[in-house]
């Protein structure tokens, strides 16, 4: 009697041994996919936060609602309590203030979307109206996407 295994035994216990370490192969590589895509959301919200944050801080500080001096669905220009213009708009794939880029990866087009809001919160016909303006970023990168909302009310003209 031989002592050993037939190339038939050998040949059951490889197939097998390859089809389990293909399942964890499969298994780590989903792991790592899922890694990678949840590492992307957090970078792009936290930039999107980021921007979000900075517009919404400066609008607030707009100096009353006639001093919104340019607004559109993609841009919105102001003037602070200090008398500096501020202009926020989408350029290309950027978010920029005035022309620093305060975020990158904006969907194109679409990527800021603003609406300028009366106080009983439907959209504004003109600019003396506008109490509060509702701001969306969408940004993308790879197949991640993030989608923030946000608003800021206007100081109120005082007569």
């Amino acid at each position: 009697m031989k002592k050993g295994f037939s190339l038939i035994e050998s040949i059951i216990v490889i197939t097998l041994l390859g089809l389990m370490f293909s399942g964890i192969a499969i298994f780590i590589q989903e792991s790592i996919n899922s890694w990678l895509f949840f590492s992307t959301q957090k970078e792009l919200l936290s930039e999107a936060t980021g921007a979000m944050s900075r517009m919404t801080r400066e609008l607030r500080l707009a100096d009353k609602n006639v001093n919104i001096i340019v607004y559109t669905t993609t841009q919105v220009t102001i003037r602070d309590v200090q008398g500096n213009e501020i202009t926020f708009a989408q350029d290309g794939a950027y978010l920029k203030r005035n022309n620093d880029i305060l975020a990158g990866n904006l969907t194109v087009p679409g990527g800021l979307y603003l609406r300028y809001l009366k106080e009983d919160g439907t959209d504004a016909s003109n600019m003396n109206a506008v109490r509060s303006i509702w701001i969306r970023l969408t940004m993308v990168r790879e197949n991640s996407k993030v989608v923030l909302e946000s608003s800021a009310k206007i100081r109120i003209k005082k007569l």
